[in-house]
């Protein structure tokens, strides 16, 4: 049947829309961060706080680009290692939290970000609280 998504080609589209999400979501949050980014082994205080684009709806928006474009990869090559998206996962979570407590020390603006957005997943699009 043309036109339809039958079979395993679901998992395939699926997948690019993961793939291409996550590469969108990266450039996006990389042009906003711009000069402020920096590898996290070298946590200073910044000037700002990005309060804005995909950090106004997520904490860690690079972290959820790399596993939505990793869950993506392996959806259209490799459907049986997929479960190696849910170690991953946990491999990011625990760095966003390494991360969070490295910028609460360098940046005490960075700790009331992370009172406002206390309720907004580190990981996921999910509008938290206005404030």
């Amino acid at each position: 049947m043309s036109g339809s998504v039958t079979g395993t080609s679901w998992i395939l589209v699926l997948g690019s829309f993961l793939a291409v999400t996550g590469l969108v979501v990266a450039l996006w949050s990389r042009v906003i961060l711009r000069s402020v980014w920096q590898p996290i082994t070298n946590a200073e205080p910044s000037p700002a706080v990005i309060v804005y684009g995909p950090f106004k709806l997520m904490r860690h928006p690079i972290y959820f680009a790399r596993l939505s474009f990793f869950t993506g990869v392996m959806c259209m090559t490799n459907t049986h290692l997929l479960p190696l998206a849910i170690g991953y996962f946990l491999v990011l979570s625990c760095r966003a939290r390494a991360e969070e407590r490295l910028l609460c020390k360098a940046n005490k603006d960075y700790s009331i970000y992370l009172f406002k957005m206390r309720r907004v997943p580190r990981l996921f699009f999910i509008k938290g609280p206005s404030s």
